[in-house]
């Protein structure tokens, strides 16, 4: 169980790929098999520098989460009628990823409190709303985490769904309660195997 001596460490990160040298000898090896995924915006250079600099960091600080925090978007031809996707989903890095193992059950944990509320995904590539990846720097693509750093990204819906500034912010409150109760329930119910 949790003890009161050390605190659980977790990095927020909001809003928002490559193949990286050490990753090459694994892939040629066949030690890594890309796998194809869901596709999403590529990061530009500048984005794609803080993300690694933040998995970075989360290591070197012995963070036990990462937490990413989106709300989806896609292009139509006009971006003020809204679109027909819905629904939320959860990222996590996918099994062959060294941090894929602690980071499954924390996204699980995460999801079962969002999906109390929200309806999953209906976007083909998030289909049943757990979604594994092996792209996505934030997961800790090309094995940029540590296998102790638990990662996540979650799309808590399309922006355009949330009207209004009041049911917008209700919709924030309950993101944020349903996500903290989900990380609580994860961390409080299980010893902290693996943490330091």
């Amino acid at each position: 169980m949790v003890s009161a001596q050390e605190p659980i460490k977790i990095l927020l990160v909001p809003g928002h790929d490559d193949k990286d040298w050490w990753m090459k000898e694994k892939i040629t090896n066949g030690d890594f098999i890309i796998k194809k995924g869901t596709p999403h915006n590529t990061a530009s250079k500048d984005v794609s520098i803080i993300l690694h600099g933040i998995n970075k960091w989360a290591n070197e600080n012995e963070m036990d989460a990462v937490v990413h925090v989106h709300f989806n978007d896609y292009h139509r031809p006009n971006k003020w009628i809204i679109g027909d996707r819905k629904g939320f989903a959860v990222y996590m890095p996918e099994e062959q990823m060294v941090n894929s193992t602690t980071s499954a059950n924390f996204a699980k944990n995460i999801f079962k409190k969002l999906k109390t509320k929200y309806t999953t995904s209906n976007y083909e590539g998030e289909k049943g709303g757990l979604v594994a990846s092996q792209s996505l720097i934030a997961l800790g693509s090309n094995d940029t985490l540590l296998p102790t750093v638990r990662s996540v990204l979650i799309e808590y819906g399309y922006i355009y769904r949330f009207g209004n500034k009041t049911s917008r912010q209700k919709a924030y409150d309950t993101f944020t309660n349903l996500t903290v109760t989900g990380i609580k329930d994860y961390f409080l119910s299980r010893p902290l195997i693996g943490l330091k």
